[in-house]
C-alpha cells in the first residue's frame, strides 16, 4: 500500500469510526482536529508503506472539558480497520495553545512538523505547526528537550535493579 492510501485509511477511520462514536457519545463538539503522525507522516505519497509491519499513528485533538481522555486508554487505543492497525492517541487542545508545552515536549513538535493534517476546523493545528516551524530548533527549546530526555533516562536507570555481573 502506498503512503497516500494509508493516510486515506486514517481519514476513513476518523470519519467512519471515531467521529460517529464521538457523536453517539454527545462529545463530537469537543473534537478540534486530527493528524497523521509517526513514520507515515513523513513519507511521500507514492512511497510504499508496509502496513503489515507498521501501524498508522493518528492524533485526535480535543477539548478535554467536552471530550475527556478515556482513562482505559491513557496512551491511546489500537483498532484494526481495513486491514491496517490504527493507533489513535488523544492530545488535549490546550497543549497546542501553550507555547512552552508545545515546544518542550519531546515528540509533539517533531510530529507536528511532519504532520499530515486530516481535520482542522478551527485552524489550531496549523497555528501550532507554524509555531513549531519557527521555533522548534531554537537553542532554549533544544536545551529544554535535551534536559528532559536526560532526566527521563536517568529516572529509568535509577529504577533498574543493581546488577551483580557484567552480563546482567
Amino acid at each position: 500500500m502506498r503512503a497516500e492510501e494509508a493516510r486515506e485509511v486514517a481519514r476513513a477511520w476518523l470519519n467512519e469510526e471515531w467521529l460517529p462514536w464521538a457523536t453517539a457519545q454527545g462529545r463530537a463538539e469537543g473534537f478540534q482536529g486530527a493528524f497523521v503522525m509517526g513514520s507515515l507522516a513523513a513519507l511521500d505519497d507514492d512511497v510504499e508503506f508496509e502496513s503489515i509491519l507498521s501501524d498508522i499513528d493518528l492524533s485526535i485533538v480535543g477539548d478535554t472539558a467536552v471530550l475527556p481522555v478515556d482513562p482505559r486508554y491513557p496512551h491511546g487505543a489500537f483498532s484494526l480497520f481495513r486491514g491496517c492497525l490504527v493507533q489513535s492517541v488523544f492530545l488535549p487542545v490546550d497543549v497546542l495553545g501553550d507555547r512552552e508545552k508545545l515546544l518542550s515536549m519531546l515528540g509533539l513538535g517533531d510530529n507536528l512538523r511532519n504532520a499530515r493534517i486530516l481535520a482542522d476546523p478551527a485552524g489550531v493545528l496549523e497555528a501550532a505547526r507554524q509555531v513549531v516551524a519557527e521555533e522548534w530548533a531554537g537553542p532554549p527549546w533544544l536545551r529544554m528537550r535535551t534536559e528532559r530526555a536526560i532526566g527521563f533516562a536517568e529516572e529509568v536507570v535509577a529504577r533498574l535493579p543493581a546488577a551483580s555481573s557484567a552480563v546482567e
